[in-house]
């Protein structure tokens, strides 16, 4: 998973990917196996189509083809399969009782392979410490955004190539939420500055 971020990031640097390119990456529930969402978007055929045709290029490129085949599956999913009267709910669908996030950004100089693995090694033992209320929470930041002058969008300093973090929930039926958010808020606190630095990601 490092070695690809890593990857994406390089094309995303270099003006390769298309605008209408987002990447999202999770954790699979139980396992906690990271998955990476590789998604584009269209307002017509034509575009939908072009981002289709690049995900499939970016999937047939020889440094996907190392993963094993059960590793890269693909499906087009349309809008209606989300937001019509047919949409599934999703399990996760419940009340929230208390959130907390912790991010930074990571800028192409820090695009590299070594920073990758010690990012993806610490936030993955945080997970286990946490699991199951601590989440990945990382995006990838480019596309359209970076086709803008300064003068036309709301972040015209904005240069990190991902917002790196995670995402601490809290359901509203936990027994003692309050206490449990307390702890594991502390528990995330005690690990995160540790990749808040230079080398690896940069405070927001």
């Amino acid at each position: 998973m490092a070695s690809f971020l890593q990857h994406i990031g390089e094309l995303d640097s270099s003006n390769a990917l298309p605008g209408n390119f987002v990447m999202l990456v999770d954790v699979y529930p139980g396992d906690g196996l990271f998955q990476a969402n590789i998604l584009w978007t269209g307002q017509d055929d034509d575009e939908v189509q072009s981002g289709q045709d690049y995900v499939a290029k970016l999937l047939d490129e020889d440094f996907l083809m190392q993963l094993p085949s059960d590793a890269v599956t693909h499906a087009m999913i349309t809008w209606t399969d989300f937001y019509g009267p047919n949409a599934p709910q999703p399990a996760w669908g419940r009340r929230v009782w208390a959130a907390g996030c912790w991010c930074g950004f990571l800028l192409p100089e820090q695009n590299t392979d070594e920073v990758w693995q010690e990012i993806m090694s610490v936030i993955s033992a945080g997970l286990q410490q946490s699991a199951p209320y601590l989440m990945p929470d990382i995006e990838l930041w480019g596309g359209a955004m970076h086709d803008k002058a300064g003068n036309e969008t709301a972040f015209p300093y904005r240069s990190a190539i991902y917002d790196v973090g995670v995402l601490l929930t809290i359901p509203d039926d936990a027994h003692e939420a309050s206490k449990l958010f307390e702890h594991h808020s502390n528990l995330v606190d005690s690990w995160w500055p540790g990749i808040l630095r230079d080398r690896t990601l940069t405070t927001p």
